[in-house]
């Protein structure tokens, strides 16, 4: 046998890892802990979700061709799975923006009570034209009696 060179070969084969071996040193084991729990679960997510779009990507000519019920069910359920696992990144993503803007929302409000308490407040928000008018004055100058002069000399 060693005058074809089989035991170098073997050797040689021997030494390569099988694609099972060779996933398995590819991922490192994370160290999760509560601080980093959060971006473990949603990076496992994301994960998990594009592993399953790719596998919807590859699986879907084989699917299109084969007439096996079985073969079609469970492509249907990845299908299923998949657009339910987007579905729930999505409300996640949502949720985020909601929180944040509560949180700005909550930020200014909190400031704009700061500023009337202060008295510091806006321009906006304070009107310091008003006339001091009764009735009949307001009558008056809607019809045109009165001079708008005459009202504004009066009110002071």
């Amino acid at each position: 046998m060693s005058e074809f060179g089989n035991e170098d070969l073997l050797n040689q084969l021997k030494s390569v890892p099988t694609f099972g071996q060779a996933m398995k040193t590819a991922r490192e084991d994370p160290q999760v802990t509560e601080e980093n729990l959060e971006k473990y679960i949603m990076d496992a997510s994301v994960g998990l979700t594009e592993r399953c779009l790719e596998t919807i990507d590859e699986l879907k000519d084989i699917v299109e061709g084969s007439l096996d019920p079985e073969l079609v069910a469970a492509y249907a359920g990845l299908v299923k799975n998949g657009s339910s696992a987007l579905t729930q990144l999505n409300k996640i993503a949502l949720q985020n923006k909601k929180d944040k803007t509560t949180l700005q929302k909550t930020q200014m409000e909190i400031d704009s009570r700061e500023k009337i308490a202060d008295g510091q407040t806006d321009a906006e928000l304070v009107n310091t034209d008003f006339i001091v008018s009764n009735r009949q004055q307001i009558l008056d100058a809607l019809t045109g009696s009165v001079d708008q002069k005459q009202i504004k000399q009066e009110s002071l």
